[in-house]
């Protein structure tokens, strides 16, 4: 919403990445002696031509001048410009500062000597009643995620019997910025994640990554905190290749649903 030079502008369907086209639908209204005129219509607000012809339809409606509503289109885009590159160079994953009042709150539950039976009566009311002890495991695996050494948890059930749905629920209850989940992933993908993506994190991974090659780096990172690997670079002044090991450093709790009952051992022992 925009309000300039008494104009109301609604703006709807800005796309959260844009960059050749800004095609977005606008309202505009404008109150005078105590009538409302209106217009709608679809523009591209990258588009002079279109821009002009909304501009040109605009005036006609509200009796103003195109040059003004142009003047005002222009710092639209200058304003949705100014949101994209912000969003772009800000990090999605910033832990938000907390009020006083969260504070309170979060202390208030850590204290609460009744605080496991909370955790179940909050995903009951997520709508995942039953399964008490499972909830309290897997929350207690989330929050383990603060540790040096977290807890890792293998839930094994039959297909459509909720394993998905129980871990899902848990997820909820736990900070968004702090959760890692994947439902496929290439065999090295966890090799290229920003250097601290995979610190003090609660790594949900589906039974559809379980590749071999991802799971022996699962093991690497429950076991050894971390991702290594070596690669063959080019040396840039000697032209000469020559191989480097890189490490990352990985510290997480990992939560891994399968229907398969016969669990890699070197798996199972890790969780």
């Amino acid at each position: 919403l925009f309000t300039l030079s008494g104009i109301s502008y609604r703006v709807l369907g800005v796309k959260e990445m844009f960059v050749s086209t800004l095609r977005v639908n606008i309202r505009a209204e404008k109150e005078e002696d105590g009538e409302t005129g209106k217009y709608l219509d679809n523009v591209d607000l990258y588009s002079a031509r279109s821009r002009s012809l909304f501009s040109s339809q605009l005036s006609h409606v509200l009796n103003l001048e195109t040059v003004r509503i142009e003047k005002d289109l222009i710092r639209i885009v200058e304003y949705l410009e100014e949101e994209r590159d912000r969003k772009l160079l800000t990090n999605e994953k910033e832990i938000p500062e907390l009020t006083e009042e969260e504070k309170r709150l979060g202390m208030e539950f850590l204290i609460d000597p009744e605080i496991f039976d909370r955790i179940v009566r909050d995903t009951e009311s997520l709508g995942y009643v039953g399964e008490s002890i499972n909830k309290q495991i897997i929350y207690l695996a989330a929050s383990s995620r603060k540790l040096s050494d977290p807890i890792s948890v293998i839930v094994v059930s039959q297909s459509a019997a909720g394993k998905s749905y129980l871990i899902d629920t848990v997820k909820k209850l736990i900070p968004p910025e702090e959760v890692v989940s994947m439902t496929s992933l290439s065999d090295q993908a966890l090799n290229y994640l920003d250097e601290d993506a995979l610190l003090h994190k609660f790594l949900v991974m589906g039974e559809a990554v379980h590749s071999e090659a991802v799971e022996h780096q699962v093991r690497e990172m429950l076991s050894a905190h971390e991702l290594s690997r070596l690669v063959t670079m080019k040396d840039p002044k000697t032209g000469e290749l020559r191989s480097r090991m890189v490490r990352k450093e990985v510290i997480v709790s990992a939560v891994m649903s399968t229907t398969n009952h016969n669990i890699n051992p070197e798996n199972a022992s890790r969780s």
